[in-house]
C-alpha cells in the first residue's frame, strides 16, 4: 500500500537515503524481489552470471526468462572468483549477475 511505501521510504530518508514512495516495491517475500530485478534488467536470450552451486529458484527464474547462465565456481573459503566474473564480462555481454553470500539461499 501507499502509507506503507512513504513508512519505509521516511525511514531510508533519516538514514540519509535520497529517494521518495515511488521508489519502494513491495513484494511477497524476497524470491519475488529477485525475480521482478531479473525481469526489469534482461530480455530472453540475455546472458546473466550466476555461482555454482546456485539457489535452485534461481534456475527456474533463468529458465522461466528464457536466459543463458554462466557459472561462476565458489570456493567455500575464499568465495567468489572474481577472475571468472571478470572474464565472463570480458567475454559475454553480461546484463546481471545473480550472487548470494550466505548458502546460496534468497
Amino acid at each position: 500500500s501507499e502509507s506503507l511505501r512513504r513508512l519505509i521510504a521516511q525511514r531510508y530518508i533519516q538514514q540519509g537515503m535520497v529517494l521518495t514512495h515511488d521508489d519502494i516495491v513491495i513484494t511477497s517475500g524476497a524470491l519475488e524481489a529477485l525475480n521482478l530485478s531479473l525481469q526489469a534488467v534482461t530480455q530472453p536470450g540475455d546472458t546473466i552470471v550466476v555461482e555454482s552451486p546456485t539457489f535452485y529458484g534461481a534456475l527456474q527464474a533463468i529458465e522461466r526468462l528464457g536466459l543463458k547462465a554462466i557459472e561462476i565456481s565458489v570456493d567455500p573459503r575464499i568465495g567468489h572468483s572474481l577472475q571468472q566474473i571478470e572474464a565472463a564480462f570480458t567475454d559475454h555481454d553480461v546484463r546481471a549477475c545473480w550472487l548470494m553470500t550466505n548458502f546460496h539461499n534468497p
